[in-house]
């Protein structure tokens, strides 16, 4: 992980609660600290707190395209990281979803 990550709020947009329960603790062992768990179910805002530099980061698993595209679009606009887990580009097409969408800094 990114040590410039390592002490700041990043967010990890799930649907439900007890999903990011299983995200964190269970399937991602390098989320080192819970804060709290505010549910948008859209990654509309935590989206736009990113691009106005109030988040670092944001995480958002498992996301439809519709959902998370055109924040994807502006933050990249505004010269932000858009990739998968990997640090590689998205493929837009088609309607298939986002195994893990990283947007930071």
């Amino acid at each position: 992980m990114n040590e410039a990550l390592e002490s700041t709020t990043v967010v990890v947009e799930k649907s439900f609660a007890n999903e990011f329960i299983d995200f964190a603790l269970k399937q991602h062992r390098w989320i080192s600290k819970l804060g709290y768990i505010n549910v948008f179910a859209s990654g509309t805002y935590p989206i736009t707190e990113i691009c106005l530099g109030r988040l670092g980061a944001g995480i958002f698993p498992d996301m439809g395209k519709v959902h998370v595209a055109a924040g994807a679009a502006v933050a990249r606009e505004l010269g932000l990281k858009v990739t998968d887990a990997a640090g590689k580009e998205i493929d837009w097409s088609g309607n298939s979803r986002i195994p893990l969408l990283v947007i930071a800094w």
